[in-house]
């Protein structure tokens, strides 16, 4: 586990950036921190320059992202099972502003199934790696961090992509709340 303290740092950011940018189907949870931090901005941009697909933590207190988006996949799901179902179709799962991961009721099945990589971004440093063991950890402003990672992506030319993951998950969460 590591962590490193952002405000943003360059190093954090950089090397969150590079994690973010190898991703073959990268997810973004998103949570109330976002909306605190009033990063709505800043997260939909890094969403949409990875492709990746957005979930809302489960049963979240604000919106955080655009339930409308392209990219939005739904809320996760309030049991360690069913979220682990979903973060299987993900290699990378970016944390952002969320208690990761607000499960209801207890099942023996971990949230995080072992071949997904954690990056996990918050203001509160008793939330970073609190529950899964990262491969880093963020701690500082939602708003800064996420614009200064926005900025190395583009500087290691990452432009807005095809989906690399967010269709196939919008799609299935749409089909589900229909």
């Amino acid at each position: 586990r590591r962590t490193a303290w952002a405000q943003p740092s360059p190093r954090g950011s950089a090397e969150a950036a590079a994690l973010l940018a190898r991703a073959q189907r990268p997810a973004i949870v998103v949570g109330n921190g976002v909306a605190l931090d009033d990063a709505l901005r800043e997260v939909v941009g890094v969403v949409e320059l990875l492709g990746a697909a957005a979930y809302h933590q489960p049963l979240f207190d604000s919106i955080g992202f655009p339930l409308d988006h392209r990219l939005y996949a739904g809320m996760l799901p309030t049991n360690n099972a069913g979220i682990a179902e979903i973060l299987a179709d993900h290699d990378l799962v970016f944390i952002v502003g969320a208690h990761a991961f607000a499960a209801h009721g207890f099942t023996v099945r971990s949230a995080v199934p072992p071949e997904v990589e954690i990056l996990q971004l918050s203001s509160d440093a008793r939330q970073v790696a609190r529950n899964y063991p990262v491969a880093l950890g963020l701690v500082g402003s939602v708003k800064e961090t996420l614009s200064a990672i926005a900025s190395e992506l583009a500087a290691m030319g990452v432009r807005p992509s095809a989906d690399k993951a967010g269709t196939a998950q919008a799609s299935k969460a749409s089909a589900a709340r229909d």
